[in-house]
């Protein structure tokens, strides 16, 4: 259950990471879109905190310098798009492998343990114990539990005692 949690939780913020990305994309667009001059989009990108022009990008002509960085929004956008594939959220069913490798793993580990430490004072080791353990415990309810066949036999023996 916990790491569904924590998948979930990633999940989110990592939906929410992106999120931000694409409204910073959209607003560095809009003023890419919207700058009449060199200065200006030099300015907005600043606010923005968009690409960084040198003073070789703002000394060319207005259209060129909106096409360089529209081609590195585009580049941003395209990145942005493969985090969003990449972090598709994963559903419970598609964690399933993993969670049962964690099991068999983690049962793996504790059979190994088991089979490997040793009470001290004892020349059995501790999965050894436990089947024996296990074997004395199967044993005593067998012979504390009367079955239906052993109970009918009771009862046609008392029923047999009873009419003689």
């Amino acid at each position: 259950m916990a790491g569904l949690q924590t998948s979930r939780s990633l999940n989110t913020a990592q939906a929410a990471r992106l999120q931000g990305a694409e409204a910073k994309l959209k607003a560095l667009r809009q003023a890419v879109a919207g700058a009449a001059s060199n200065a200006a989009l030099n300015q907005q990108l600043q606010q923005l905190q968009g690409p960084v022009l040198g003073p070789a990008d703002i000394a060319q002509p207005l259209p060129l310098l909106k096409a360089q960085v529209a081609a590195v929004l585009d580049q941003a956008a395209l990145q942005i798009s493969r985090e969003r594939e990449a972090s598709q959220p994963r559903t419970p069913l598609l964690l399933l492998p993993e969670l049962l490798r964690n099991a068999l793993v983690s049962l793996a580990m504790a059979l190994g343990f088991a089979a490997l430490a040793q009470r001290s004072g004892s020349d059995l080791s501790l999965l050894q114990e436990l089947r024996s353990h296990g074997q004395r415990l199967q044993l005593r309810r067998s012979t504390r539990r009367p079955t239906t066949s052993d109970e009918d036999y009771l009862r046609q023996l008392s029923e047999d005692g009873a009419q003689e």
